[in-house]
């Protein structure tokens, strides 16, 4: 049994990172080799399904510098569709591998709906055809696909409801890392947020109007996407001289320079953007992926972590790259329980008010803070290791060597 997963990079700025670590190697499988230790793609259970005999590929679908070193190696000049190389590529990588499952990893099938209905039919080989998923997409999207994995409950009953056959597989996380975090008493960061502001996200906006008003109560280091749009109120005091650092992605990222919001710009009562001044001296904020992401999350003591409302129910991918990490995790998701039991292993909140009473407590009492934070860890390794999912994930679909 030949099983091939095709995993999604999407954000420009892993693309950008990614470039820099593949310029340097020499052919396709070296470089899968450096993407996979700097950027371990979500849900990494292919080393486990390979000890468990089934064959099993990674790949990069829209990482197009990683697909040509694919293509001018095992494709030669076969690829045509020149405008629609990201589905050509992948559609020659399963031919290619006569692979007999395909996972996506995070997406629906990257590639025209009437071409994978058609490459379904004729394609003799290929006989299951797997999307594991952590947001809603369009149904439409997902036709030719025969089990649909589900991050949450309320993903799951969505695609039921539509038709799909689907179950729950939350997300897991990679134990290795866990070498890269500090003891918690000697973390730098006292809280930190990691994640998207929101801006312009209709799913995202009590998470941006919570991390609006986050500095004015904390002295919290956030780690943000969509820099170069956020908004925050005209007025705004920081805690104890807190800071609230990004870094822009154009030129400015490309300085890589600590921003820091000095005063508005323009005029207005609501929404006004801030200028920004460059602080060479402190390297240190931004937004951050792959092993990084994880060496901050194992340097920091509390983080937050805010569903949208696409997606109430608990099963985003943070919450077990956190607790994992050893940071104490608070977050709002719905029927946390199923992951990480509340007060013991992870903290909650259901309104504003009480994320900033138990933030409050937890920072002023860093040994019970601690405790919540090992529970957690304990529990993402005992529970929600990458090895235990890939024993879900074989009893789930069935497949066997």
């Amino acid at each position: 049994m030949k099983l091939a997963k095709f995993n999604t990079i999407g954000n420009p700025r892993i693309v950008e990172l990614a470039s820099r670590e593949i310029n340097a190697v020499e052919n396709y499988e070296s470089a899968i080799v450096r993407m996979l230790d700097r950027f371990p793609p979500a849900n990494y259970i292919s080393p486990f399904l390979n000890r468990a005999g089934i064959d099993t590929e990674e790949f990069f679908y829209d990482f197009l510098p990683i697909q040509k070193l694919w293509q001018y190696e095992f494709a030669g000049s076969k690829i045509k569709n020149i405008r629609n190389r990201k589905a050509e590529v992948v559609l020659s990588q399963i031919r290619y591998g006569q692979f007999n499952v395909v996972l996506f990893q995070g997406s629906p099938p990257p590639i025209p709906q009437a071409e994978w209905l058609s490459f379904r039919r004729k394609n003799r080989t290929l006989e299951f055809v797997i999307a594991h998923l952590g947001h809603p997409f369009n149904p439409e999207q997902l036709q030719g696909v025969d089990l649909i994995l589900c991050a949450s409950d309320e993903l799951s009953t969505y695609y039921r409801n539509a038709g799909f056959r689907a179950e729950t597989l939350f997300h897991s996380f990679p134990t290795q890392l866990a070498s890269h975090a500090k003891k918690f008493p000697d973390r730098d960061l006292e809280f930190a947020f990691i994640g998207s502001s929101g801006f312009k996200l209709d799913s995202h906006q009590k998470r941006l109007a919570y991390l609006q008003r986050l500095p004015k109560a904390f002295d919290c280091r956030f780690y943000l996407d969509h820099q170069e749009n956020i908004v925050l109120p005209r007025a705004i005091s920081f805690s104890n001289g807190g800071v609230y650092e990004f870094r822009l992605r154009a030129s400015e990222l490309r300085k890589k320079t600590l921003l820091r919001i000095d005063r508005t710009l323009g005029t207005g009562a609501t929404n006004q953007k801030f200028a920004m001044a460059a602080e060479e001296s402190q390297l240190r904020s931004g937004a951050i992926y792959g092993m990084e992401m994880f060496k901050i999350l194992g340097n920091t003591k509390l983080t937050l972590q805010i569903h949208t409302t696409a997606t109430r129910s608990a099963g985003a991918m943070r919450i077990f790259e956190s607790a994992g990490m050893g940071a104490c995790l608070i977050s709002d998701g719905v029927n946390m329980k199923k992951i990480l039991i509340p007060e013991y292993e992870i903290l909650t909140f259901s309104s504003e008010s009480e994320l900033h009473k138990k933030c409050r407590y937890f920072l002023a009492h860093p040994d019970e803070m601690s405790e919540i934070a090992r529970g957690g860890q304990m529990a993402i390794m005992n529970r929600h290791s990458t090895e235990v999912r890939a024993k879900e994930f074989l009893e789930i679909t069935g497949i066997s060597e």
